[in-house]
């Protein structure tokens, strides 16, 4: 039974698949040209491709690929490898992340800082972001439509940056903890992915705005979940102003922007499925 017939879940499964295909091929073809090295210089790669296979959603390449889609971009390859390239930004952002913070546990196995040193960490976190961008160009879609994307790209990773940024001067402080959810992870999660993907099938204003008003609050929300469950693991209090009836709030705004939208039906049915993936967090 294909996607197509089967609804959007099994629609984001397919994808799915074909997105972690396409990691797999790329990181093997990168693993595969170090080959002569010894096996202490691969030690990065080979770090990036276990904590991949360690799990993960796949939510920031589901989001370009259906923001893609939903602006009226026709299916193939040259997406999936654009798309899945964000997980290799995801994946610096958490072995980053986990050095900063000093978490212990990554996907159920110990941090790569923890296993590998500080010093290791930075430098595969590094290499992912290099090979993030090294995979985006590999799609080959066209020269201005990729122009276009990395301009919204580079914007998504300098807010990444602002809000961890944000994030640490606020230590101790109040901030507007929407704006920090935001800015820290839900640029980068949900309305930068669906941004790029826009631009990438060289979509309508309409349509960008559109998804815009879907994926700012859904992001912002994602954010908010997480913090609240990094407490909750933690066995300690959330963030300042982090409360859940806020992300609760936010995931309402998100719904009623995507019934709004005029959008592909496959598409709003796949990012509504994605929506009930971030509000189950």
């Amino acid at each position: 039974m294909t996607a197509t017939t089967s609804g959007p879940h099994a629609a984001l499964a397919t994808v799915r698949v074909r997105i972690d295909d396409a990691l797999d091929a790329f990181l093997a073809d990168r693993r595969a040209r170090w080959g002569s090295l010894p096996p202490e210089a691969v030690g990065p790669i080979d770090e990036i491709r276990a904590l991949l296979e360690a799990g993960g959603k796949r939510l920031r390449p589901q989001f370009c690929y259906w923001g893609y889609r939903a602006a009226g971009g026709d299916d193939g390859e040259g997406i999936v490898v654009a798309a899945a390239a964000l997980e290799l930004l995801h994946v610096m952002a958490l072995i980053h992340d986990d050095v900063i913070d000093g978490s212990p546990m990554r996907r159920g196995r110990p941090a790569t800082h923890v296993r590998r040193g500080h010093a290791f960490a930075v430098l595969t976190g590094d290499l992912a972001a290099v090979l993030a961008d090294d995979m985006f160009l590999s799609s080959h879609l066209p020269a201005p439509r990729l122009v276009a994307a990395l301009e919204r790209y580079h914007e998504m990773r300098q807010q990444m940056a602002a809000g961890l940024a944000l994030e640490l001067g606020a230590a101790g402080g109040a901030v507007d903890a929407t704006k920090l959810a935001s800015l820290k992870g839900g640029a980068y999660t949900v309305a930068g992915p669906l941004s790029i993907g826009v631009a990438l099938a060289g979509g309508s204003t309409e349509v960008d705005e559109a998804l815009a008003r879907f994926g700012t609050p859904l992001g912002a929300a994602f954010q908010l979940f997480d913090d609240l469950r990094d407490g909750d693991v933690r066995g300690g209090a959330p963030a300042a102003g982090v409360a859940r009836a806020d992300a609760i709030a936010l995931v309402a705004e998100a719904t009623d922007a995507l019934r709004a939208a005029t959008i592909d039906g496959r598409a709003a049915a796949a990012l509504g499925a994605l929506l009930e993936q971030v509000a189950a967090s």
